[in-house]
């Protein structure tokens, strides 16, 4: 078996079409099923675009368009995929493609791996936490996109979503592991190490 590090990338801004990014460990890396959830300093920022807030603030300075001149933007995001399968887990970032139901629940759709780019593209967005309360997928689906927060509130009646007893830990429930820590609000950052 092999030891398997997930991160989920959160790419709001960039509306990445992808969402995992596994790296393989060494057997000494971390246990199997060990979660790590750490505190980002807000003294520390990811520099994607070489973003100065103080030229910023002097001359116009447009986001989008600088990200688009950047090594994340030309090459890493065209190579991601829609979703990474092992024996037992499925990662992806939203959910897998389902049919959103007026009620806001989810069909599921066992085909989904054979999904186009229209049904990626809409799935990417879904709640899985909600989706997962209607899934009938024999694996366990890893996700984010939608704080862990919602699931711990409205699933388990555990704190608020967004409140100071809001809870952002990995939400685990049947058939789902969600990971998205709200890093941005909560400043924290969540990562699993899975042996499969």
């Amino acid at each position: 078996m092999k030891k398997i590090a997930i991160f989920i990338v959160m790419l709001c801004l960039l509306c990445c079409p992808i969402s995992a990014y596994a790296a393989e460990l060494s057997d000494s890396t971390a246990s199997s099923g060990a979660v790590i959830s750490a505190e980002v300093p807000s003294t520390h920022t990811l520099t994607v675009t070489g973003f100065d807030p103080v030229m910023a603030s002097i001359r116009h300075y447009d986001f989008a368009d600088a990200a688009k001149d950047t090594p994340f933007y030309k090459e890493i995001i065209p190579a991601m995929l829609d979703y990474f399968e092992t024996e037992h887990y499925v990662f992806t970032h939203g959910w897998i493609p389902s049919i959103p139901n007026r009620d806001k629940s989810y069909s599921y759709i066992s085909s989904w791996r054979e999904a186009d780019r229209e049904q990626w593209n809409q799935a990417r967005w879904f709640n899985g936490m909600d989706a997962a309360q209607t899934a009938d997928e024999n694996k366990t689906i890893v996700c984010g996109h939608w704080h862990t927060s919602y699931g711990h509130s409205k699933y388990e009646h555990k704190g608020t979503e967004f409140g100071e007893d809001a809870d952002f830990s990995p939400y685990y429930g049947p058939g789902i592991i969600a990971i998205d820590a709200c890093t941005a609000f909560s400043g924290k950052v969540n990562c699993l190490v899975i042996e499969d």
